[in-house]
This record gives C-alpha cells, structure tokens and sequence, in this order.
C-alpha cells in the first residue's frame, strides 16, 4: 500500500503533501487563500502524533482520513480483511487517542473524511465512528470541505473555549 507524494506550491514555498486527500485539502486551503504548514511530530503520552495541516489563523489541525482508516484509527475495522501484514490486519485505538490528547491540550483537530459516509459499506459503522470521534468536528466529503471553508472554518482564532462549546 503505496501512496502517492505531491508537491503543492504555497506562498511560503513548496510543501508535500500525501495521497489525494491531502493534495485536496492543499489545493482548497490554497484557493481559500488560508495560510496552513505541515506540522512537526507532537510527543504524547500515548507516541508521537503528527497531523496532516496546521492552519496558522485559526490555530487548527486538520487530519485527512479516508473511511477505512479513520475506522482502523478508532479500532473498529482492520484495513486489510484478511490481514495480510500485521499492521493493516489489527486493530488499533491508539491513534484516537493521540489525536484527542493533541485535541485536549495543544490545539483542536478536526477530521476531513475523504470518502462519502453513506457509502454502504461504511454506513453500519457510522454511529460506532461518531461516538468514538465525539469532541472533534468531522467532515465528510469534498463538498462539506468546501462549505466548511465558505462559512470561514479557518479564517479565524479558534480557541478552546469555542471548541468546547461546538
């Protein structure tokens, strides 16, 4: 399971970028004219996490999942059915719970899902999903990511108090 690297130009330079998801949220960000970098490993005690994007204004992770991996993320799927490498055949809680670690006392995440939820293969798994993922704001598909950045998601200072309240 091989994904691909893209090169996103920014006004701060070149920035890479892994797989279609991300290379999407770069190229939104960038026409929204949102300042975001590539941020740096957080150590928690829980390992090391590393968000996709950093959005400067807003204070704001943005982590891009497609819906097989967010699902692994919160221990309720495998990736691979029949496991065929020990990594992809587990399951696995522990990155939710770096994420709300990073969540709780560095700054908020929110989780762009680059795969349509009512997809049927994800749909029975949705309420499990949510629940595990309560606390973050998740958007799923391109188009709420663009409304998302229409309303102004990211334009603003979010701080812990807002997060709290939403």
């Amino acid at each position: 399971m091989f994904v691909k690297w893209y090169s996103i130009e920014t006004s701060s330079g070149t920035k890479k970028v892994q797989g279609l998801g991300e290379k999407f949220v770069a190229e939104s960000l960038n026409r929204f004219g949102i300042n975001w970098e590539r941020p740096k490993s957080i150590v928690t005690p829980f390992g090391k996490y590393t968000p996709d994007f950093f959005c400067v204004t807003s204070g704001v992770f943005i982590e891009v999942k497609g819906m097989r991996t967010a699902l692994k993320m919160v221990g309720l799927v495998s990736l691979l059915e029949n496991g065929r490498t020990k990594w992809a055949g587990t399951l696995d809680e522990n990155s939710v719970k770096k994420m709300k670690w990073v969540h709780e006392n560095v700054a908020p995440i929110d989780i762009y899902i680059n795969d349509n939820a009512n997809d049927a293969k994800y749909k029975s798994y949705l309420k499990d999903f949510e629940e595990k993922v309560n606390g973050f704001e998740v958007v799923y598909g391109k188009e709420h990511f663009i409304t998302w950045l229409r309303l102004d998601k990211y334009f603003h200072k979010r701080d812990k108090d807002e997060k709290e309240k939403s």
